[in-house]
């Protein structure tokens, strides 16, 4: 949650919904290198989490044009 938590809550107006997730400090500054890896750890923990095997991995990753224009 707190990787989801700084990825969202940029900005004051989402206050309460970080209040909500138990966290009481100011938004995370946006950093698009910081939230590159963020998202690639998300990415990771859900394949892992759905025990999807690499070669299909690389398969769903290739389907997103963005993620080959970035790699």
């Amino acid at each position: 949650m707190p990787r989801a938590l700084e990825l969202t809550y940029t900005a004051w107006d989402l206050e309460s919904f970080a209040k909500d997730c138990g966290y009481d400090g100011p938004p995370f500054r946006w950093n698009e290198e910081r939230r590159f890896l963020l998202r690639c750890e998300l990415d990771a923990a859900y394949f892992h989490l759905y025990d999807i095997e690499r070669d299909d991995v690389d398969y769903i990753m290739q389907t997103f044009p963005i993620v080959e224009a970035q790699a």
